[in-house]
């Protein structure tokens, strides 16, 4: 699928550059554009893990959304756009559950339940992460807990924003 979609954007901008040049005598540097798009789209993939064409989990693209559910799924990508992701009411897990939440130029707020132990992986590139305990952080990658070392946790999220940035809070 990837590759009929980059050939077929290639021959598309190429038939047009050629319309474009013969007609209005205009030159488009079309392999310095593609280039350029080539090392966003790779950059995007490394920092995030995401790719723009394989989506999963919920998408909140170009939107402002509030999800609140009970049992949130496996992961949330936000690209251009904000969300709220409620999970406050959440009961408590019977086995461990992992949810990655992808912001890439977009904003969340993560609500998360008090009372279920937690890990929280934030990591942040050209963005921040903010923690419940106000850490913010921007360029790095931290860890947060709330509960003792002994516990093992019943729910790990982890938040990473690439130009964007992510807000997590306990209730």
């Amino acid at each position: 699928m990837f590759s009929n979609f980059v050939w077929g954007v290639i021959l598309l901008l190429l038939g047009a550059s050629l319309i474009i040049k013969t007609v209005f005598g205009i030159s488009i540097p079309l392999v310095r554009i593609g280039l350029g798009i080539m090392c966003l789209y790779a950059g995007f993939t490394l920092i995030t893990g995401a790719s723009l064409f394989q989506l999963k989990g919920k998408t909140v693209k170009l939107k402002s959304e509030h999800i609140e559910t009970r049992n949130p799924d496996s992961n949330y990508t936000i690209m251009l756009g904000s969300s709220t992701l409620d999970f406050s009411r959440m009961p408590m897990p019977h086995r461990k559950k992992y949810v990655k939440i992808n912001n890439m130029f977009g904003s969340s707020h993560i609500i998360l339940n008090r009372s279920i132990p937690t890990k929280i992986i934030g990591q942040a590139a050209f963005g921040s992460v903010t923690l419940p305990n106000d850490e913010t952080i921007s360029f790095a990658k931290k860890t947060y807990r709330n509960y003792r070392k002994p516990e093992s946790p019943l729910l790990v999220i982890e938040s990473t924003a690439a130009f964007g940035s992510s807000t997590i809070e306990m209730q």
